[in-house]
């Protein structure tokens, strides 16, 4: 690991207050063959944290090289590379490496930042503010939007920041942080009552709901979430069912399908992004709605290039995640 086993220094904030260190966490593997703009997502949550640990998973696709590239430049940036787990159930593997990754972070509190996720830079005073602002809370909801290229499909809140405590974990397929028994936890004295607490306040919710640890948050703009944002690398993580998550509704959009077949054919003669996502939208709303054990795309509003975060706006409108400088695909 390119670290050393300090804690993250202290800092004074705005207000005067004592400052609480955030560490910022991540897993990812084959990020450039899967089209995650993890570099950008690094990139926007490091003026919010005083360290930020990446899990590599042993990427065999040049993520891990350019990682070692950015680490050379960012002091705050630490990185391990542990082998992700061969069999993975629920998504399993994903959870597991973001665990190992959480569990290297050193600050107060935790942000868990996902390879195709970008913070805002309005965000940024406002997230440096949680700790401050909500001293008694330990686990934060955050607003996200997901998107499919510049196609806003749904609206979320995902439980993301918290309190470093020993019982708070990815939870499922790493789609959100909570609440979880580990070996050696009930051994803990004080980590028992405050579990036993947690639970009784849970009970009585409705009457003292002001009690419970939990906190939405407002932040001025939501978290990008880019379920896709380069045709060609999403198309071949559909071919890796990753995208499908194993439900068998999405089988026709597979690669080898005609539906996907003509959809990236269409993409390769024109180079015509939006026309591109918008078909993707269009198929995947298809799907859906057809499912009712989904509950995605509940909005469909385009968002213009300007009101991305910054550092994702020169990635907008390319086939694939650029390994080094950003060069944008010409039209015809």
């Amino acid at each position: 690991m390119a670290s050393t086993g300090r804690a993250p220094a202290q800092r004074g904030s705005s207000t005067g207050a004592s400052w609480r260190p955030i560490s910022g966490f991540m897993a990812v593997r084959n990020g450039l063959r899967l089209g995650y703009p993890f570099r950008e997502a690094i990139r926007a949550a490091l003026p919010v944290v005083d360290e930020f640990v990446v899990e590599d998973g042993h990427s065999e696709d040049g993520t891990y090289e350019l990682l070692e590239l950015l680490a050379s430049s960012e002091p705050k940036l630490r990185l391990s590379r542990h082998g992700w787990d061969p069999v993975s159930t629920n998504g399993s593997a994903i959870r597991n490496a973001l665990d190992h990754a959480r569990r290297l972070a050193r600050g107060d509190y935790i942000w868990q930042v996902d390879a195709n996720e970008v913070l805002p830079g309005q965000d940024v005073d406002a997230m440096r503010a949680l700790p401050t602002s909500y001293p008694e809370k330990e686990l934060f909801g955050l607003p996200y939007a997901q998107l499919l290229g510049p196609i806003e499909f749904t609206s979320e809140v995902r439980w993301r920041f918290a309190r470093n405590l020993p019982s708070i974990h990815p939870l499922y397929d790493g789609w959100t942080m909570g609440y979880r028994l580990g070996a050696g936890d009930l051994a803990r004295p004080r980590e028992l009552k405050r579990l036993v607490k947690r639970a009784a306040v849970r009970v009585a919710q409705d009457h003292i709901a002001t009690d419970l640890p939990e906190q939405l948050v407002v932040l001025p703009r939501p978290i990008f979430r880019y379920y896709g944002l380069f045709p060609e690398a999403f198309l071949r993580k559909m071919a890796g069912k990753q995208f499908f998550q194993s439900n068998p509704e999405y089988a026709r959009l597979a690669t080898g399908s005609p539906d996907a077949e003509a959809l990236l054919e269409e993409y390769r003669r024109s180079g015509d992004w939006n026309r591109f996502w918008e078909k993707v939208y269009e198929l995947h709303a298809s799907v859906l709605s057809s499912s009712p054990l989904n509950k995605e795309l509940r909005s469909h509003r385009a968002i213009p290039p300007g009101d991305h975060p910054e550092l994702v706006r020169p990635l907008l409108g390319l086939p694939e995640y650029p390994a080094k400088t950003p060069v944008r695909r010409s039209s015809p």
